[in-house]
């Protein structure tokens, strides 16, 4: 994009200007067609990795948060609630106990607007927080989850 560097709106009005689609896949930003992207505006995706990674965790599957999540009871409730994006989430006043494949372990997944139940001992996460880590590693979403683990299981503001 002529060897200068470019914001983050611009970066994404020129993709969706070449009908480039990018979805998040874990750790990668998958993008079709590669034909549309060349060697600078591959460069320039890299160098705003983490802010597109933020445009696109809207719209991650909330069964693909933590590194793939399982459900731990088997209500309908929770089977319907894991089919929603992260966006739909963040506002949905829900809270689910989930299996964090990632992490090996339960924990809680918390609409922003929700209140869990008092004496839940779980770690929390909200989708605020899920947006925030999406895309990162397996092991470095294992060392956010031993921070919070030391701060009794959330690190949220009161």
């Amino acid at each position: 994009m002529g060897g200068r560097r470019v914001t983050v709106d611009s970066l994404l009005a020129e993709l969706r200007k070449r009908g480039v689609e990018m979805v998040l896949a874990r750790d990668r930003i998958r993008y079709r067609p590669t034909s549309k992207v060349g060697p600078s505006l591959l460069e320039e995706m890299k160098v705003h990795k983490g802010q597109l990674t933020k445009v696109l965790a809207p719209a991650i599957p909330l069964s693909d948060v933590l590194c793939g999540v399982q459900e731990v009871d088997s209500s309908e409730l929770t089977r319907e609630a894991l089919d929603h994006t992260l966006g739909e989430f963040q506002e949905a006043g829900r809270v689910y106990e989930v299996f964090a494949t990632g992490l090996d372990e339960i924990v809680l997944i918390a609409s922003d607007n929700a209140r869990p139940e008092p004496g839940l001992h779980r770690v929390i996460y909200r989708a605020a927080e899920l947006i925030e880590l999406a895309g990162l590693k397996p092991k470095d979403l294992k060392a956010v989850h031993d921070v919070k683990m030391i701060f009794g299981g959330t690190v949220e503001p009161s």
